[in-house]
């Protein structure tokens, strides 16, 4: 049972956001909530005015009694330079304790909520955890805020009460209740007084990571719940008017490393595989084509990535042939052996990469079933023996490529490192490039009795030691 101070504390949220009974009122929720709570974010000074006063404090570190005698617009300036080097070779400010002390003084003095909102806003935006400053800037923002008599003050101490702001585990907390509320993220941060700059600020960042950890470790023992793995998703999109992808550039490798972990012992049916695959396709992009995005992702989790990759391109592929083994009677005598076949590579784990290239005709009538419209294959240009409608497969089973055409032709083999290998995930190809000067070559015969299949899975053996019997590659 809830104790009465999280009762209450959770009816101050619920006073935030009123409910919302019909889903098309919530951008009228949204404007309601952003006129309640106005724009409280101080205004930063200019860069001149912020070096002008780094350079006054920055006088006083080796006699903090000096402090005393700095101009008022030294004071108001003073929290925008605190928490972060002015200078590359500069001291942080709020680090040296003698100083910062003597600072705290003078604001208790002054006793002016605008000094004091502008200090509480670094503090949530810098959020310095690990210096020895945090402890003595919390208490004093607590112990203050009881000052903050203005209606800006009123709304940041509401919020700092209701969202654990100034609390030692402020994050942990606040990252518990966006998983409990209902209100999109955005709208929680901006009643919790972390919109703009906050919403993407330490504290914010903090709550991320805490949130985070919660997720992976439901996700890890197979108890996560798709409402909060959503939630994760949408905490972790940058929905703001500013550059880049996500909302913490600095936890995006942290995001796919706990997202594919538990993917890694290749059990691709634990929970929610296709919601976080559709995500980190939209949001990371194909590894194959570009992977700025992945750079710094482990080597295991990007494995996860590439299988479920390589599985996508052979289904959408087979399905290509099923849809054109409907106006193809020999076609759809073929297909399911040579499907059988590459299938039992795949589910053996020995199928590094596949890239499909569909020609013109083939690329638009796919439109409708293939799951990427294009995006993610490669074109076969028109020229002599080949078709608008044909469609091959690359593969790269070990240090070996294998290219399989839609029609009559054979299977063709090199290895990675000849002169003549097709290279996977170029945008377009010419049929020489899929055929020229193969190590080894097989037509399609005697399919039913496995004859090509015995053949082609020898030579396969003897280049790479994979060994697949009989009764795996046959339907």
């Amino acid at each position: 049972m809830p104790s009465l101070q999280e009762v209450l504390s959770r009816q101050r949220v619920l006073n935030l956001f009123p409910p919302i009974r019909q889903p098309q009122k919530l951008e009228v929720a949204v404007r309601e909530a952003q006129q309640r709570l106005g724009d409280t974010r101080p205004t930063e000074p200019t860069p001149y005015d912020l070096s002008e006063t780094y350079q006054a404090l920055h006088a006083t570190l080796r006699a903090p009694s000096m402090v005393a005698a700095l101009p008022r617009r030294h004071m108001r300036r003073a929290p925008w330079v605190l928490f972060e080097r002015q200078e590359p070779a500069g001291p942080v400010l709020a680090d040296h304790l003698g100083f910062l002390h003597a600072y705290l003084a003078r604001v208790r003095e002054a006793a002016s909520s605008g000094i004091l909102l502008a200090l509480a806003f670094c503090f949530l935006k810098y959020y310095p955890q690990r210096s020895a400053c945090f402890e003595v800037i919390r208490r004093f923002l607590v112990n203050a805020s009881g000052q903050l008599h203005t209606a800006r003050g009123r709304r940041f101490r509401e919020s700092s009460t209701v969202f654990h702001l100034l609390e030692k585990d402020g994050p942990l907390l606040f990252g518990k209740q966006l998983l409990e509320l209902d209100q999109p993220v955005d709208q929680v941060l901006e009643g919790a007084w972390l919109k703009g700059d906050l919403g993407r600020g330490a504290f914010a960042e903090a709550a991320y990571v805490s949130l985070l950890g919660t997720i992976a470790g439901g996700h890890r023992r197979r108890s996560l719940s798709e409402p909060h793995l959503n939630r994760l998703i949408e905490f972790s999109s940058n929905n703001q008017t500013v550059s880049g992808i996500f909302r913490f550039e600095r936890q995006r490798v942290a995001l796919a490393d706990n997202l594919l972990q538990p993917f890694t012992a290749g059990d691709d049916a634990a929970s929610h595989r296709a919601l976080i695959e559709h995500f980190l396709l939209e949001t990371y992009g194909d590894l194959r084509l570009d992977g700025a995005q992945w750079r710094g992702v482990g080597e295991d989790a990007k494995a996860v990535m590439y299988r479920w990759m390589v599985g996508a391109t052979l289904e959408d592929f087979f399905r290509l042939l099923d849809h054109a083994a409907l106006k193809d009677d020999d076609a759809d005598r073929q297909w399911p052996y040579r499907r059988a076949f590459w299938s039992a590579f795949f589910n053996g784990g020995y199928m590094r990469d596949a890239w499909v290239i569909l020609g013109s005709e083939v690329a638009w009538t796919a439109r409708s079933f293939l799951r990427d419209e294009g995006g993610g294959y490669g074109k076969l240009l028109s020229g002599y023996n080949v078709k608008s409608n044909h469609a091959v497969l690359l593969m790269r089973i070990d240090d070996l490529v294998i290219s399989e055409w839609s029609h009559v032709g054979a299977v063709r083999v090199w290895h990675r490192d000849h002169s003549s290998a097709p290279k996977l995930h170029r945008r377009q190809y010419r049929r020489d490039d899929l055929v020229r000067a193969p190590e080894f070559a097989i037509p399609h015969a005697g399919a039913a009795n496995g004859r090509w299949q015995q053949k082609l899975a020898t030579h396969i053996a003897g280049k790479t030691g994979i060994s697949l019997s009989r009764r795996d590659y046959m339907p």
